[in-house]
């Protein structure tokens, strides 16, 4: 009777410091879980409010200017990367 009164106790405790590991775990997870919201707002609003000053700053003729400016270049390079991978994939094929 002592002997699974012993059993009975130590499995209770058991429970009760895997039920409080369980607890712990969940604080954790919930605290990363509040950084992770804070700092993907912060994120959000810097991206939203970098976006309003840059649309205050430059009017549309002078956002305009330089993108003209880099289209052949990022044409050449979009070719550039796509014969690569081409050429990645032919050569894989058997």
């Amino acid at each position: 009777m002592n002997k699974s009164g012993k059993e009975a106790s130590s499995s209770l405790s058991e429970d009760e410091g895997d039920k409080s590991h369980k607890e712990q775990r969940q604080h954790l997870l919930f605290i990363g879980a509040k950084r992770a919201l804070v700092g993907g707002l912060l994120a959000g609003g810097g991206a939203i409010a970098g976006q309003y000053l840059m649309g205050r700053i430059y009017s549309g003729t002078e956002a305009r200017q330089p993108l003209e400016a880099v289209n052949p270049s990022a044409c050449s390079l979009g070719t550039s990367v796509v014969t690569a991978s081409s050429t990645i994939l032919a050569s894989c094929l058997p």
